[in-house]
């Protein structure tokens, strides 16, 4: 599976954390290629990074 990254969006950001938004092309080999908008939100622990929430959207 291939997986690309684009449109990606800082909506909030404060020091223990992050909204983000972006949109992920995913193909793989003999199929179509799909197109999703997803929102994540991350808290940042000091030591790592943690997705508390994603949403996806699958585009048509």
């Amino acid at each position: 599976m291939k997986i690309s990254l684009d449109e990606i969006t800082v909506i909030a950001q404060w020091p223990a954390g992050a909204v983000v938004s972006y949109s992920e092309w995913q193909s793989l080999p003999g199929q179509e290629t799909t197109l999703r908008h997803s929102t994540v939100i991350f808290s940042n622990t000091g030591s790592e990074l943690l997705w508390l929430r994603l949403h996806e959207t699958a585009a048509v």
